[in-house]
């Protein structure tokens, strides 16, 4: 066993407190970042489970809306939600009302039709509007997207 001196044992003292306090520090920074990370917007749930019925190799989903397919280009806009390749399954909304903050509606702009997420609702003088955003986009789309400019909301993806 090794003897310290006195200057021996402060100088271990001080290394024990000094790691305390790293550890005090870190756990500190740590839980204050993690605690810090935002909450990301995500889809409302519209299929209840009640709605979905497995048989053997067979899914059958039941929602009450007209449904379509929907396919999806390579622009990386909504990775890894899905890309180029994937299905998607979409209903046709009835009304304003089908369509919640955190949705991934496809919609008609300007001659193009582009899937993104619904990041704002609100009201103006024209009625009900919906803001929309690629989640690797850095900025909200250009535009409103109104009812009549909506043409599904996604409610599933297949690989």
């Amino acid at each position: 066993m090794p003897h310290f001196g006195n200057f021996g044992k402060s100088i271990l003292f001080v290394a024990v407190l000094f790691g305390l306090a790293l550890g005090v520090f870190v756990g500190g920074f740590v839980e204050g970042y993690a605690s810090a990370v935002p909450e990301k917007l995500s889809s409302y749930d519209h299929v209840d489970e009640s709605e979905i019925l497995l048989t053997g190799n067979t899914v059958l989903i039941s929602t009450g809306h007209e449904l379509r397919w929907s396919k999806f280009e390579d622009t990386n806009s909504m990775t890894p939600l899905f890309d180029e390749g994937h299905n998607g399954l979409e209903f046709v909304p009835e009304s304003v009302y089908d369509i919640h903050l955190g949705d991934v509606i496809s919609f008609d702009y300007e001659g193009e039709t582009y899937i993104h997420r619904v990041v704002e609702i609100g009201n103006d003088e024209v009625g009900r509007y919906f803001l929309t955003k690629g989640d690797n986009n850095f900025n909200v789309d250009e535009g409103v997207r109104r009812f009549e400019d909506i043409n599904g909301v996604l409610f599933g993806v297949v690989f």
